[in-house]
């Protein structure tokens, strides 16, 4: 989980920002939340993601909150830069 997120912020601080939103989407989130969705809340594959870093649901579901936002945020430097 550490190098995971030491990439992402490793991407951020070079402002490599579609890289880090897209690590953030498909690769980070899904093992926070153990959900598969795309930006739209939309699943993808079977929606499910088989082994979660965090398996407690009320957990999962504020990580999904920290997620979207922070990916707002990714898409917010996107448009800056």
């Amino acid at each position: 989980m550490d190098e995971k997120l030491t990439a992402l912020k490793h991407m951020i601080d070079t402002l490599v920002f579609l890289d880090a939103y897209n690590k953030m989407l498909h690769d980070i989130k899904p093992k926070l939340t153990g959900l598969k969705i795309d930006e739209n809340e939309n699943q993808w594959g079977n929606g499910v993601f088989k082994n979660p870093w965090v398996e407690d649901s009320i957990f999962q579901e504020e990580l999904l909150l920290d997620c979207n936002e922070l990916l707002g945020f990714i898409l917010i430097l996107m448009s800056l830069n």
